[in-house]
C-alpha cells in the first residue's frame, strides 16, 4: 500500500481546522505528529489523518484518540524497514 503524505493545509481541509488548531492536536496527542521531510518541509501520512477523523466523527473520547495516536505512530515504526527495503540500492560510485 503505497503511503501518501499531505501537507498542512490539506490536512487543515480534511479536518476543518486551522493551522495552529492542528498543531494544538498534535501537542495534545489528539493527532499524529508530522513526519519531517526537510528542515522546513512536514507532512502527515493521510491515513492517518483519516483514521483520527473517523474515529472523532465515530464519537470516540480523547482518551481513546489518543490511544489510536498512539498506535498509528508506533506502526510507523514498524512499517519504516519494509518500506525502506523496497528503495533500491544505490551503487557505491
Amino acid at each position: 500500500m503505497p503511503i501518501r503524505l499531505i501537507r498542512l493545509p490539506r490536512v487543515c481541509d480534511l479536518r476543518g481546522d486551522r493551522p495552529t488548531s492542528v498543531y494544538a492536536a498534535v501537542k495534545q496527542e489528539l493527532l499524529t505528529p508530522p513526519i519531517k521531510l526537510t528542515k522546513r518541509a512536514s507532512a502527515w501520512p493521510e491515513h492517518e489523518v483519516e483514521a483520527v477523523n473517523a474515529a472523532k466523527l465515530a464519537g470516540k473520547s480523547d482518551a481513546e484518540i489518543r490511544d489510536l495516536v498512539k498506535i498509528l505512530t508506533a506502526a510507523r515504526r514498524e512499517l519504516l524497514p519494509s518500506l525502506l527495503a523496497t528503495i533500491p540500492q544505490v551503487a557505491a560510485a
